[in-house]
């Protein structure tokens, strides 16, 4: 498990619990969550998925690098959690699993976005985000002009940009217009808020 040290309101960092006490209860909320997902058997996989990505996320380096942990995943745990979610409401047809995808894989192009409000804290805690490996100039470049259009794309070949073309067009030069501003930790939580509500 990781502390984010940085974010002082957080229960370890506070003093609130300590981390044996974290320790116990991760390990109740694993077992209990992997025994859903073991009488819910038609969830398994993605009780797994969801399992292995905290894993990865937690117990390796590439869960502290950009691609790691924004573009795999984030990617692998909007799909757990996306497709199980459907699977426990209704049996799971074809053409709603590409949209599953095609959401997950949107969502993990564009999770790049969170990593430009917290550029001192990521540093601190050792993160390797697209801001410390490449630059805050040349980052926010590469989401405005490469990773904002390709997630675009990928609704648009999913076809999921049908729905709303032009609001969704709108959305995303909208986002790649606040990216391109420098204005501060929190404008860039602002424009990260703005991510997650399209």
């Amino acid at each position: 498990m990781s502390i984010d040290e940085d974010k002082p309101d957080r229960p370890i960092p506070s003093g609130k619990i300590t981390m044996d006490s974290a320790k116990a209860r991760w390990a109740v909320v694993l077992w209990g969550f992997m025994m859903m997902g073991v009488s819910y058997s038609h969830v398994l996989a993605e009780t797994l998925c969801a399992v292995l990505t905290v894993a990865f996320l937690n117990m390796t380096s590439s869960g502290n690098h950009w691609f790691g942990k924004n573009c795999v995943a984030m990617t692998a745990g909007m799909w757990a959690v996306l497709s199980a979610s459907w699977k426990i409401i209704t049996p799971l047809p074809t053409t709603d699993r590409s949209y599953i995808l095609t959401i997950a894989v949107w969502c993990g192009t564009l999770m790049q976005i969170q990593d430009i409000r917290d550029v001192e804290g990521d540093a601190k805690v050792g993160r390797r985000t697209l801001p410390l490996v490449f630059g805050d100039g040349v980052s926010r470049k590469m989401i405005a002009f490469g990773l904002i259009p390709a997630a675009f794309w990928i609704l648009y070949t999913g076809g999921l940009a049908v729905v709303a073309p032009t609001s969704l067009a709108v959305a995303h030069l909208y986002l790649g217009y606040r990216i391109l501003q420098s204005h501060g930790p929190c404008y860039d939580h602002k424009t990260c808020m703005v991510s997650n509500a399209h």
